[in-house]
């Protein structure tokens, strides 16, 4: 379902962006190669990643800060913490010594000791957050391990979203054959996509009714789209959707483009109808591991005004 224009909510991308050719190109290769690391432990030294970037290991530094308003050191560090965090928060079934090893760390005391200092938490407290349906709590750690901004007391992916490009879109009767899901991460919706394949290239479907949003425990459902009424477990009415199109490389870009969804519904004459569904197409279910996620959101309305 392919609306409009993507936006992107990746930090790096911004960041990077307004740089001379020859430097994006630089910082975007010593971007890849720490993102590619990230699991491995030891990691490549930053020295060697300047190296095979062609750029001095005492620039690198310093232009590192300058460019990602943190050391390459604090980089490392905070996406090692969000991958950990999201997986702690969304599945109960890997354990903390699985987590700590997958994300690089030494060893899961290595891990307590980086989540003690940073956030405050252990991996208990953080994967209680969800069990006990604290959905706030859950989503102010998310969003304090986005990219920093400079000088703003916010993560750079919430100023990001303020550019996204929204759209009101009238769409006909929909069909789609779902089943339920319980959680919406990224590895939860990468293991449904693997054991629920649609047509090559398809988009993976996800609604909630919003009625139930209140409901911090709730769960929705995930599928894709039938071609007849015959055929689907779900048929959306046609009706109007405040929908925006987005690049995501973690919960904190997810969460910002929600929140400007509904930061640009407050200010313009359109209702939400709370007996829709909000949705979602994953435009790439098949790469969401290794790709950035590409997707499109969606809020019902009920009129027009």
């Amino acid at each position: 379902m392919n609306v409009v224009e993507s936006t992107s909510l990746v930090p790096e991308e911004e960041l990077i962006k307004n740089l001379a050719p020859h430097w994006r190109k630089r910082f975007l290769k010593a971007i890849g190669l720490i993102v590619e690391n990230l699991g491995q432990a030891p990691a490549p030294s930053l020295d060697e990643i300047a190296r095979q970037c062609a750029i001095s290991p005492y620039h690198f530094h310093r232009m590192f800060r300058v460019i990602f308003h943190e050391t390459p050191a604090q980089y490392i560090r905070r996406m090692r913490l969000q991958l950990a965090v999201g997986l702690l928060m969304e599945s109960q079934k890997i354990s903390v010594t699985d987590v700590a090893m997958y994300c690089g760390f030494s060893s899961s005391q290595a891990m307590a000791k980086v989540l003690k200092r940073e956030l405050g938490l252990n991996a208990r407290e953080i994967q209680a957050m969800i069990q006990d349906g604290r959905a706030t709590e859950a989503e102010s750690l998310v969003l304090k391990l986005g990219h920093p901004e400079l000088k703003i007391d916010e993560c750079i992916e919430k100023t990001m979203a303020k550019n996204i490009d929204f759209q009101v879109v009238e769409y006909p009767e929909q069909h789609y054959s779902v089943k339920p899901v319980q959680g919406a991460g990224v590895y939860e919706l990468a293991d449904f996509a693997y054991q629920n394949k649609g047509q090559p290239g398809q988009d993976l479907f996800l609604a909630v009714r919003y009625e139930e949003l209140e409901n911090e425990q709730q769960g929705g459902v995930a599928g894709y789209e039938v071609d007849t009424a015959k055929e689907a477990n779900l048929t959306l009415p046609a009706g109007a959707y405040l929908v925006c199109k987005v690049r995501l490389s973690s919960e904190a870009g997810y969460m910002s483009a929600w929140d400007a969804l509904y930061s640009w519904l407050v200010t313009h004459d359109y209702e939400l109808d709370e007996s829709g569904y909000c949705i979602e197409w994953i435009h790439n279910p098949d790469q969401l591991l290794q790709e950035l996620t590409e997707m499109t959101l969606g809020l019902p309305l009920s009129k027009i005004k």
